[in-house]
């Protein structure tokens, strides 16, 4: 009989491990669909980043686009500026003495005409470079929202799947609490068939050993049996309504 009391706290002693590892399971899962739902939020936010990125690149883009047509005007201006402090060099030098501080005048405009159209070429190219490259960091970044917004969907089918994850580890939980509690029955139920066997053997032995009429030692051993079969009555009702 004692055999029987080991075993049935062995069980009890697995059952609660099991009841742990399930509970540790539950909470893994909820803390696992938290961090991929806090991930999710973070892509969203820099796909979010990534978007406002590309349309300030492509404002930028055109405000560049609009100061080379101005620069390319001012070059223009230049050329013909050039041009007309030329000729009036040649009409200065055809006037002879009376026209010298009109061709030091022409002289010096056209002089400052280059220098500006030099200004300008140099800052075309440098808007040139600007151009390439924020045309290039555009296309860079255009190409990232894909990838980023297949991350969120990623992000939200992990978020989903944990979710069933979780619900199916609480409803493990559950059925595990469900087996805990009728195993603990069982098990009370088998100490106490266990007691009142012992009770049963021990009376049974003493009788051996005692003067009691037969009659007297059957009532006796009755008496144990019915309260035993109460007992075990009381334990059983309870798994036939579960």
């Amino acid at each position: 009989m004692e055999s029987v009391r080991t075993e049935a706290a062995l069980v009890e002693n697995l059952l609660s491990q099991t009841e742990q590892i399930s509970v540790e399971a539950a909470d893994t899962s909820a803390d696992g669909k938290e961090a991929v739902s806090h991930a999710a939020n973070e892509i969203r936010s820099l796909a979010e980043t990534v978007k406002m990125a590309v349309d300030n690149i492509r404002k930028l883009e055109k405000r560049t686009q609009e100061i080379s047509g101005i620069t390319n005007t001012i070059s223009g201006i230049s050329e013909q500026t050039n041009l007309l402090a030329l000729n009036a060099a040649i009409e200065a030098a055809r006037a002879g003495e009376s026209g010298r501080g009109f061709a030091v005048v022409a002289d010096e405009v056209r002089s400052l005409a280059s220098r500006t159209g030099e200004a300008t070429a140099e800052i075309s190219s440098m808007l040139n470079e600007v151009q390439a490259e924020t045309s290039v960091t555009m296309e860079i970044m255009s190409s990232s929202i894909p990838q980023v917004e297949g991350a969120i969907e990623l992000s939200d089918k992990s978020s989903n799947l944990l979710q069933i994850i979780e619900e199916q580890a609480k409803q493990s939980l559950d059925n595990v609490n469900q087996v805990v509690s009728a195993s603990t029955k069982q098990i009370s139920t088998l100490n106490a068939l266990n007691d009142g066997l012992n009770e049963v053997i021990a009376t049974a032995t003493a009788m051996g050993d005692s003067s009691m009429s037969l009659y007297e030692q059957n009532q006796l051993v009755a008496k144990i049996l019915s309260s035993l079969a109460k007992e075990l009555k009381q334990h059983t009702d309870y798994f036939t309504t579960q």
